[in-house]
C-alpha cells in the first residue's frame, strides 16, 4: 500500500516520546526534516525503503539511539556523510540497497558496532566493505546491468 506522500513537517512526531515502530516506505519523500525524529528515544524499527531519498545529513539518527533497524533500500541515495549513523550504536540490521551509493562514510564501521545484516547489494561500490565488527550477513553485488 502506498500513500504517496511527498514531504512530511517539521516536528510530526513530537509529543510521541513512546513511539517504537516508524512505517513510511512506498511514499515520494525525496528529503526529510532534519529534526523529524527527535526526541523519539525508544525508537527501534524504521522504515525508509522505497521513496525517493537522495541525501541524509549528518547526524540524522543521533537521537534515536535504541534503533535496531534500519530500511533505507529502494532510495536513490547518492551520498552519506560523516556522522550520518552518529548514535546508532545498537543497530543490528541495516538495509541500504538498491540505492546510487559509490562510497561509504569513513565513520561507518566504527559508528555501528552492533551491526549483524548489513545489505549494500545493487550500488555503484567500487570495493567491499572490511569492518572489524560483528556482522554476519553482508549482501554485496555490482550495480544493476
Amino acid at each position: 500500500m502506498s500513500n504517496q506522500l511527498g514531504s512530511l513537517p517539521a516536528g510530526l512526531f513530537q509529543g510521541l516520546p513512546n513511539l517504537r515502530v516508524i512505517k513510511l516506505q512506498h511514499n515520494r519523500l525525496s528529503e526529510l526534516p532534519p529534526d523529524l525524529f527527535s526526541g523519539l528515544t525508544k525508537l527501534e524499527l524504521l522504515e525508509l525503503w522505497d521513496n525517493q531519498l537522495t541525501a541524509l545529513p549528518s547526524g540524522f539518527f543521533s537521537e534515536v539511539t535504541k534503533l535496531r533497524q534500519l530500511g533505507l533500500n529502494n532510495n536513490t541515495l547518492t551520498l552519506l556523510p560523516f556522522g550520518t549513523f552518529e548514535g546508532l550504536a545498537l543497530l543490528k540490521s541495516l538495509d541500504l540497497s538498491h540505492n546510487q551509493l559509490s562510497l561509504l562514510p569513513s565513520d561507518f564501521c566504527d559508528t555501528l558496532t552492533s551491526l549483524e545484516y548489513l545489505n549494500l547489494a545493487y550500488n555503484k561500490l567500487s570495493s567491499s566493505v572490511k569492518c572489524e565488527t560483528n556482522i554476519i550477513n553482508i549482501l554485496f553485488t555490482p550495480q544493476d546491468p
